[in-house]
């Protein structure tokens, strides 16, 4: 079974997040950065109620540490500001990886958590988009080099063989 763009979702629904990256043997709190170790880790999903199973078929979720991260003082369930704050990533992964504008994300979860501003700021040209002469020139690369350069100028990006290699922040998608 997949989801609406292809993705293949797991026995319980899951598609593969595309907040949090996963490297082979190695497994992360979204959170606090800090691996596994041997501690359970919860799959989360930040828009959850009626959405649940959207975010779940859309990737729209994370692993957390079950204590500290995800239950508990300070949590992903008992922090409004955490809460929010993972609405927030999981609508910039989705906003992103699926070409979507901010009424386009209204339309599917109800409410934005990003403002019109922050949403402005992403700028994305779906895969099956009509793009002119100029877009395809200039590649997703340049693109995302000139925002980060934008946001974080004491950071540059630098050009190597046609490439836009950016030294950014951690992003988390």
């Amino acid at each position: 079974m997949t989801n609406q763009f292809g993705a293949a979702l797991d026995r319980a629904g899951y598609a593969p997040s595309i907040m949090q990256n996963k490297r082979p043997g190695k497994t992360f709190c979204y959170l606090c950065g800090l691996p596994a170790n041997g501690n359970h880790l919860d799959r989360h999903e930040p828009w959850g109620a009626a959405n649940r199973q959207k975010s779940k078929e859309l990737g729209l979720w994370v692993e957390l540490h079950h204590w500290g991260c995800h239950e508990g003082p300070g949590s992903a369930h008992a922090s409004g500001e955490v809460a929010r704050q993972l609405r927030a990533d999981a609508q910039r992964a989705a906003m992103l990886r699926y070409g979507w504008s901010r009424e386009r994300w209204i339309e599917e979860f109800g409410k934005s958590e990003l403002s019109e501003e922050e949403c402005l700021r992403l700028i994305v040209i779906p895969k099956t988009a009509e793009r002119t002469a100029e877009e395809r020139s200039t590649g997703a690369g340049k693109r995302v080099a000139e925002i980060v350069e934008q946001l974080w100028p004491e950071r540059p990006a630098q050009t190597r063989s046609g490439f836009r290699l950016v030294d950014g922040p951690d992003l988390p998608f």
